[in-house]
């Protein structure tokens, strides 16, 4: 097994920028805080709507959540910049 890449930033340390407990984000995210712990321990991930909806209460990017919890953003456009955007070519 190989180790786990060294996050930026986590969704922990997103909380605590915030000064949100896992029990302040479970109620604004309605899921519960035992799910929140799992993200953060990276147990599991958030279905696509939880994690936009978490991405929303704490104010981040839907690509900088998943970045937060491990997931692999390399196909995830920037905001503001389509699927299409990001896989162009300078070839033009």
């Amino acid at each position: 097994m190989q180790p786990r890449e060294k996050r930026k930033t986590t969704l922990k340390g997103l909380l605590s920028a915030r000064n949100l407990t896992q029990r302040q984000l479970s109620d604004l995210a309605n899921v519960s805080e035992r799910t929140i712990n799992e993200w953060i321990r990276g147990v599991s991930f958030p279905r696509l709507d939880r994690a936009a909806t978490v991405a929303r209460v704490l104010n981040v990017s839907f690509k900088e959540l998943c970045e937060s919890i491990g997931i692999d953003t390399t196909e995830i456009p920037n905001d503001g910049e389509t699927h299409d955007d990001h896989n162009a070519t300078d070839d033009r």
